[in-house]
Parts: structure tokens; sequence; C-alpha cells
């Protein structure tokens, strides 16, 4: 999915550069987001808590400083994050470029962001659908329940809909 924001700061560029480059210092004006360990000078692990709806997801993430161009204030970041219960998790491409227009700094941010199966996905994942998925009829509901070892009752699926 990509997602491309941005945000206005009404300072010049030459104070608000520093300040987006010092990664610890920009995770403090994120929400429910904080940065547990700086493993080196490109490298830090997170945590964040996202919250879409009535589902609130929390993950353990690790962000890589891939570039950072001062001369053209851009920066690339890649983000690898895990859900905390194990259900899945989020890999990112961040790119950033800032500029200025009278005294006004314009961050756009590009981010790229690929899903390893999605939180609330109970099933066992996107091989396991894919195989369902070309299975016809019955087996199509009935495979998720065998591949997880449960036996469905005779009867509950029947042309390949669920009967009570």
């Amino acid at each position: 999915m990509i997602i491309d924001d941005g945000f206005d700061v009404d300072a010049p560029i030459g104070q608000v550069w520093p300040v987006l480059k010092d990664i610890p210092r920009v995770a403090t004006c994120i929400p429910r987001a904080e940065i547990t360990e700086v493993v080196d000078e490109r490298t830090y692990r997170a945590r964040a808590t996202i919250k879409v709806g009535p589902v609130e997801v929390s993950y353990r993430a690790t962000i890589t400083v891939d570039e950072i161009d001062d001369a053209a204030h851009t920066a690339r970041f890649t983000v690898k994050g895990d859900e905390m219960r194990g259900r899945g998790g989020v890999t990112a491409s961040v790119e950033s470029k800032a500029t200025e227009h009278d005294g006004i700094t314009h961050v756009a941010i590009h981010t790229d962001r690929r899903n390893r199966r999605w939180p609330a996905d109970r099933r066992r994942g996107a091989k396991d659908d894919r195989r369902v998925r070309r299975q016809p009829g019955q087996a199509r509901l009935a495979a998720p329940y065998q591949s997880r070892r449960l036996k469905v009752p005779p009867g509950t699926v029947e042309n390949g809909v669920c009967r009570p």
C-alpha cells in the first residue's frame, strides 16, 4: 500500500532538518510510539501501538536509516515491525523530503507498506489461503478447519455454504 502524506512547519528548513534527522526526538512526537533501544547511529528498535477503529495493534519494530542527504534534505528509512502477539507484521520503505517556501518548511512523506498477514486474520496465512481457494465445493470451507486439526461436523458444509 502506498501512502503519501506531508506536513508543514512554520520554521525555516535550517531549523527543521536537524530535528527530522534525530529519530529518537521525532519518535516523541508520534503518539503511542517510543524508541526502546539505540542499536547504532543508523539502527533503532521501537514500539508502537496503532488503533484503527475498534482494532488496536502493537508492534515491535526495527528502524534502519538507509540514506540521509543533507544537501537535498531527503531521507530513506526501512521499518520492519512484528505484531507483539505474533499474528503478523509490516515492512515499510519510507522516503521523506523537506522543502522550504517563504520560511515555511514542507515535509513530504512517501511510504510503501507491505503487510505480512493481517493481525485480525485468524487463518493460518496467505500460503494456506491460496491453497484453500483452489479447492472446489465443500473442501473450500472445511480446509481451514482441517489444517488446524479441528473436526468439521458432518452436514455443516453443503455445496460450499455453511449450514447451521
